[in-house]
């Protein structure tokens, strides 16, 4: 027996506890993956119309949107709103405060604060 070989096997038992933490967290962050929930969902679907998602975070999305309609709802929600943004993109740009008449500046303040007219 050399003192390299003592001071090795006292060390699995904390190599293996590490290891079972690692997995426990794996897991727990795959589950998270697979399954989001609603509101994970919602920032999800946002975040996939800007940009792709990695491939697990895409299953999870779909196995998710396979159960839940409202998720599915406010998808198609989102995805509309960006359509029409991008297709008048140049009229957007334009809607300033400054370009509404008096009045119609008047009925969203109102609206903003909540009074009714």
């Amino acid at each position: 027996m050399t003192a390299g070989t003592n001071k090795a096997e006292p060390q699995k038992p904390r190599r293996g506890m590490e290891f079972l933490r690692k997995l426990t967290a794996v897991v727990r962050n795959g589950f998270r993956t697979l399954m989001p929930t609603c509101q994970q969902v919602s920032r999800l679907q946002s975040a996939s119309i800007e940009q792709p998602q990695p491939f697990a975070r895409r299953m999870g999305l779909q196995l998710h949107l396979m159960l839940c309609k409202w998720c599915r709802r406010y998808g198609r929600q989102i995805r509309l709103l960006h359509e029409i943004a991008h297709d008048h993109s140049d009229k957007v740009a334009q809607a300033t405060l400054d370009n509404l008449s008096p009045e119609a500046q008047a009925r969203l303040r109102r609206s903003l604060r909540g009074e009714s007219q």
